[in-house]
């Protein structure tokens, strides 16, 4: 309850008073990958925090222009590299934002290196490291 006493120029003084609420901004966290190989994107999906009630949020994606790219529900699909922002409004007219980057990985040049060999013996072949993961098969 919030109370305010003034005085007017005859002295007369007032008193009157109001409840006012502290409502709550919506709480959340984004999930999805920020980093994309060429050609191919990431959806990135708005969670809601532990306790959160998310049924009647809306959603505002945008770019770094401020371009609304959606306003489609709590995920979206990225698929070129920069800055975005998602704004969150909660059921009771709050709101609350996160801002982001997603880059794009740079074109792989990747080389076998290795020597022929004869039948019966061995040889390395190598791409390199700094890969997650590898999968060698005959092609």
């Amino acid at each position: 309850m919030i109370q305010v006493d003034v005085v007017d120029n005859t002295g007369c003084a007032f008193t009157i008073s109001r409840e006012v609420l502290l409502l709550p901004r919506p709480s959340f966290s984004l999930q999805g990958s920020t980093s994309i190989c060429p050609g191919l994107s990431t959806t990135m999906s708005v969670l809601p925090d532990f306790g959160s009630e998310a049924s009647s949020w809306q959603y505002l994606w945008r770019d770094a222009a401020n371009n609304v790219l959606s306003t489609a529900g709590s995920s979206f699909n990225i698929s070129m590299a920069g800055s975005y922002e998602v704004l969150v409004t909660n059921e009771v007219g709050c709101a609350d934002s996160l801002s982001f980057r997603i880059n794009e990985d740079a074109d792989l040049s990747i080389m076998i290196s290795g020597n022929d060999f004869c039948e019966g013996t061995m040889t390395t072949l190598s791409v390199g490291t700094g890969f997650d993961s590898y999968s060698w098969r005959d092609a």
